[in-house]
């Protein structure tokens, strides 16, 4: 009964000294970049000229506004960054119907980051797919301080707002 309890209580110790390390390491990566819904590095559902670490593998699963979309992000090489994604979209044609997308983005930072020019990207969003998604964007990131960064960028396609530009037709003329 009483190895029982210590036991317990050394297992429980040693959770919560490995949560700590994990919370200050946490702290301690200064900005790691974050995974936006669309699964590639940026923010929301916007990319940034970030990248991961080399070699790095993200999977994710987000659903918002009608949109499931699950992914896989790869840190091919310290500048390339390859993601492929299935999607599933509620109510998107006429009919009411669901519509399932699979594609695959790849982006390129061009520069990177140094004391007064910020890391620049460029991205091909759904180049190989349904097009549902299809938009290219050129982007910039510095970091201003050490708590804050700046994102800029032009999109066209999806990313321009005009939802027309890169859909495929499902018979809804025009």
């Amino acid at each position: 009964m009483k190895i029982s309890n210590l036991s317990r209580h050394v297992g429980l110790s040693f959770l919560s000294l490995t949560a700590s390390a994990t919370v200050l390491y946490a702290q301690s990566a200064s900005f790691a970049p974050s995974v936006n819904i669309f699964g590639t590095t940026g923010l929301i559902d916007l990319p940034t000229a970030e990248s991961q670490k080399d070699a790095e593998l993200s999977a994710t699963i987000s659903k918002f506004g009608g949109f499931t979309r699950g992914s896989f992000t790869f840190q091919v090489l310290p500048r390339v960054s390859g993601t492929f994604r299935y999607a599933k979209l509620d109510n998107w044609n006429a009919n009411g119907e669901e519509t399932y997308d699979r594609s695959f983005d790849i982006r390129y930072r061009v520069v990177d980051e140094d004391k007064y020019v910020p890391a620049l990207a460029i991205g091909l969003r759904d180049f190989m797919g349904t097009g549902i998604y299809s938009s290219q964007y050129i982007v910039a990131t510095k970091a201003v301080h050490p708590k804050l960064k700046v994102t800029a960028g032009l999109g066209w396609g999806r990313l321009s707002g005009d939802k027309t530009t890169s859909l495929i037709d499902f018979g809804q003329g025009g």
